[in-house]
């Protein structure tokens, strides 16, 4: 400790103690001003609180397999080209044929698949079966052809069962231009 010139040596001590005490404040305030900024900085603002009936409202939409009407709604997925309607569950997959059933009416699955393939030729046989034939998917750009057939699944007449069959396009191979020459010499040959 320093010694005081003062007599009072008490007294200076304590105007040293408050001179001590307030600087003390001073720079308490300051860091206590400057942490509350990076505090607030660090802090993120209070959530929202979760709106549990559209979460609800959302999943059940994502369940729904039916619009309003009654039509299929379409799925996520995607096969052949074609996006298949919701509820369809996967029987057997070979390579390019992928059988599908679903508790879906014929009727229901007509009403789906048919807007979507392009075709000129529909075939309906017994029991209510129909098949589309080398059709072209409206929803994709792939260059293949499908034939969709729909029918009663075996052994379950409440259900139905989708057969999309896959004919990949042949790549077409084009001659070269020297056989392309060849070719037309010949043909201007033989038409002298």
């Amino acid at each position: 400790m320093a010694k005081c010139a003062s007599p009072k040596w008490t007294g200076c001590m304590k105007r040293s103690h408050a001179r001590h005490a307030s600087v003390l404040c001073v720079a308490v305030a300051l860091v206590a001003c400057h942490g509350t900024d990076q505090a607030q900085q660090a802090t993120p603002p209070p959530l929202a609180p979760r709106d549990l009936r559209a979460d609800q409202q959302h999943a059940k939409e994502a369940q729904q397999i039916y619009d309003d009407r009654g039509n299929l709604l379409p799925s996520t997925t995607l096969v052949a080209g074609i996006v298949l309607p919701r509820g369809m569950q996967p029987e057997y997959t070979f390579e390019h044929e992928f059988y599908f059933r679903s508790n879906a009416t014929l009727a229901q699955l007509q009403t789906y698949f048919g807007p979507r393939l392009l075709t000129g030729q529909v075939d309906r046989a017994g029991r209510g079966v129909v098949t589309y034939v080398n059709a072209q998917p409206k929803d994709t750009t792939k260059k293949a052809y499908v034939s969709v057939r729909i029918g009663p699944a075996p052994g379950n007449a409440k259900q139905s069962q989708v057969l999309i069959r896959e004919t990949p396009m042949m790549p077409v191979k084009r001659p070269s231009e020297a056989e392309s020459r060849k070719q037309l010499e010949t043909a201007l040959k033989y038409a002298d």
